[in-house]
């Protein structure tokens, strides 16, 4: 018999408007073991299990990982969704936190809009004489530097996590990537532009940077964010692109959903277009 208590009650700020795709690898247990135990949402659908995976010794290293992940699917189980999986799950408090650290991700990132604004009529203008946080063939991302020796939830809830990538495709049309790896959290933002990939493994090398600014500093943290320590954007050397389908890989939706939707090229990458979209639409 399952006497394990479900209590949907505590699963509520896992529900999203959004349609969610994320990713959430535990720390082995041995430094050199390949085994990870991991869990996969899927739209409101968790499957879990173990698998082996190579090492993540940089943000370098992620695109891959994901990939392995993705190709080792078929070994996880499904676990239940927002509505029955069992609050004591070991992945429901890592991902109630990194839940919360996109808002606050999020509202620093739309905090920074006027500040972003006014360095974009500044120098390092590029050919077109445009600044690169207003080139549309840009791809930017925010980093969130932490002092994670600070005794708080948040570093607590996360120590056994190695990594979370998370995106959701929103109503309003922006794509939100959150990555957390070693400490750092990092957010960046898409335009959804036609039909979104049902399943979407691919996810930036944030590793390939061009240039930079430090945008703000927080010596004792924010509100809800004991840890919070400095915020950056930085210019991605390349840009994400939807990675196809492998062959072989399972459909991991109960239903054996069609996974042949292909999004479209997106357009509008730039800050100046991004920001004011998340802004009046964000779901805080």
């Amino acid at each position: 018999h399952d006497h394990t208590i479900h209590d949907p009650a505590k699963l509520e700020d896992l529900v999203s408007d959004g349609y969610v795709q994320s990713y959430y690898i535990l720390k082995p247990k041995e430094k050199n073991c390949k085994e990870r135990e991991v869990i996969f949402r899927f739209g409101s659908w968790f499957y879990s299990g173990k698998v082996d995976l190579p090492a993540i010794k940089s943000l370098q290293d992620i695109p891959n990982v994901i990939r392995e992940m993705r190709l080792a699917q078929h070994k996880l189980e499904f676990v239940g969704d927002v509505s029955s999986l069992p609050a004591s799950n070991k992945f429901v408090k890592p991902m109630q936190c990194l839940t919360l650290m996109s808002k606050h991700m999020e509202e620093e990132a739309v905090s920074c809009e006027d500040y972003l604004h006014e360095i974009m009529t500044q120098a390092d203008v590029g050919r077109e004489g445009n600044h690169w946080l207003e080139d549309d063939d840009t791809t930017c991302f925010f980093e969130f530097a932490c002092d994670n020796d600070v005794s708080s939830p948040t570093t607590e809830t996360l120590e056994a996590v190695e990594l979370v990538c998370s995106k959701v495709y929103n109503a309003s049309g922006v794509i939100t990537i959150s990555i957390y790896h070693q400490g750092t959290f990092y957010l960046q933002l898409e335009e959804m532009s036609g039909e979104f990939p049902l399943l979407d493994s691919k996810f930036p090398d944030l590793s390939k940077k061009r240039g930079g600014r430090h945008i703000k500093t927080y010596p004792r943290g924010r509100e809800g964010w004991p840890g919070l320590r400095s915020v950056s954007i930085w210019q991605s050397a390349l840009s994400t692109d939807v990675q196809s389908v492998p062959a072989g890989v399972v459909d991991p939706s109960p239903n054996g959903t069609n996974m042949s939707k292909v999004a479209r090229k997106q357009r509008r990458q730039s800050m100046r277009s991004l920001l004011p979209v998340r802004r009046k639409n964000r779901l805080l």
